[in-house]
């Protein structure tokens, strides 16, 4: 089981999407997150003028904000970002199919996709797929924000977002837990 590091425990939030600062910033999320006492709150956004405008939404003296645009894998990693879509095989991902085949009408982009998914999204194949994606990746600038931090968990609202899989990776890589939800 995971003991937490220091009386203080810190939580890191990605500022990714406008759908994450709604979700999270806007709500009682981060109200209640904060009601504890012993719970510090590092929000990392992309973009530095956005950073600013949230920092204007909410603002608490355990509340940090700090923009920072994270350097990715490489090749390997835009492998297995392309990967991870067809990794997973729920209605909502073939809904999304059907609609990028209604608008681009290419049959065989459609039924490559279909095909591929319907290999890559067996569950021995899938766990392959995501190790390798573990091993091969290398790490990202991510590492240097989990350093100075060091965050006692990781929340992430955008788990297909590539800057949020990469900061799920390189968390992992260091034992941090993550959690988070697709929206």
């Amino acid at each position: 089981s995971y003991t937490w590091s220091s009386p203080m425990k810190t939580i890191l939030i990605p500022l990714t999407q406008a759908v994450v600062v709604k979700n999270i910033l806007r709500t009682d999320v981060l109200k209640t997150l904060l009601d504890n006492p012993d719970v510090q709150i590092v929000c990392i956004g992309t973009n530095e003028e956005r950073v600013d405008y949230y920092k204007k939404i909410v603002q608490h003296e355990r509340l940090i904000y700090r923009a920072f645009q994270p350097r990715l894998g490489g090749k390997m990693e835009s492998l297995f970002s392309f990967l991870k879509f067809y990794t997973i095989r729920t209605q909502t991902t073939d809904i999304r199919r059907k609609g990028i085949y209604a608008e681009k009408k290419n049959w065989f982009s459609y039924a490559g996709g279909r095909l591929l998914s319907a290999c890559v999204s067996i569950r021995p194949v899938r766990k392959m797929i995501r190790r390798l994606d573990q091993i091969l990746v290398s790490k990202t600038t991510w590492i240097q924000i989990l350093e100075t931090y060091n965050p006692d968990l990781i929340f992430c609202a955008n788990l297909f977002d590539d800057v949020e899989t990469a900061l799920i990776r390189d968390a992992r890589r260091l034992s941090i837990p993550t959690t988070g939800f697709i929206n």
